[in-house]
């Protein structure tokens, strides 16, 4: 489990991506591994969609991947 705090996930998103963080970022508090494993993938893959889809942009994309460790 990694949660870099320094890297701000406040902007406009898509709901349903910014509830997948809210419930990571519980999981990474609670130190629920499994939960948080399982949800790193579905924010993982929801933001790429959303970066594909323009919802949100690819910087934006790279701050919520070096806040979970992904890049």
């Amino acid at each position: 489990m990694y949660l870099d705090e320094s890297f701000r996930v406040d902007f406009r998103m898509p709901e349903s991506l910014q509830e997948a963080i809210v419930d990571i970022d519980k999981a990474f508090r609670d130190g629920d591994d499994l939960h948080f494993a399982l949800l790193l993938d579905e924010v993982e893959t929801m933001a790429k969609q959303c970066a594909i889809n323009g919802s949100i942009t690819y910087t934006q994309l790279n701050d919520i991947f070096c806040r979970y460790g992904l890049r």
